[in-house]
């Protein structure tokens, strides 16, 4: 994370609620006890509706062009309700909410990078997620744009999994299912590590 043992790491960790998210709080309270975490959830704003006069131009309607409290306010609850999960599991978190004006992933990764973030911390799938044996696409939005450390959790209510090769195990029902990627660079591609 960092090589300065008196600086605390920075931890970004999306939420939207589901046990995934959940499982991830609660990981990063395990592996992380003392870590400065955020807890962000990320919205989509209404799109701005627009009207056309009679000359063919076209103006944003009457109304509108003012921020989406509406969705805003629905996503600092969101992201509350993670901060008290936090609290629950140990951790101090703040919470924080950002418009997705550029799509929801690159939003998490321009937060990380205005944080400064050591870690990102996601839950596997998030409430779309259909199926456990791939990771959502927010998750692999992430993972595409970003140059930090993701750590990627699947919650409690993953399907047992056989015990893998070389003992490794993998915990669903009861337990959490832990796997971490770190992005791969141009560097390591031309040194052929990737």
């Amino acid at each position: 994370m960092t090589s300065s043992s008196s600086r605390r790491p920075v931890v970004l960790l999306p939420f939207d609620r589901s046990g995934d998210s959940e499982a991830a709080i609660d990981r990063v309270a395990q592996l992380l006890p003392d870590a400065e975490v955020t807890v962000l959830t990320v919205w989509q704003p209404a799109p701005e509706r627009r009207e056309t006069d009679t000359s063919g131009r076209t103006a944003p309607a009457e109304g509108t062009g003012r921020l989406d409290v509406t969705g805003q306010d629905a996503a600092l609850t969101r992201a509350t309700v993670g901060v008290h999960h936090a609290a629950d599991a140990g951790l101090l978190a703040r919470p924080r909410c950002q418009a997705a004006d550029s799509g929801v992933a690159r939003s998490i990764v321009a937060v990380a990078d205005e944080m400064d973030a050591d870690l990102i911390v996601m839950g596997r799938h998030g409430r779309s997620g259909q199926r456990y044996n791939e990771l959502g696409e927010t998750v692999r939005g992430v993972l595409e744009h970003t140059g930090r450390t993701v750590l990627v959790i699947s919650g409690r209510d993953v399907p047992h999994e056989a015990l893998g090769r070389g003992g490794t195990a993998s915990v669903g029902h009861g337990g959490v299912h832990v796997r971490a990627w770190v992005p791969r660079t141009p560097e390591d591609e031309q040194d052929g590590a990737a």
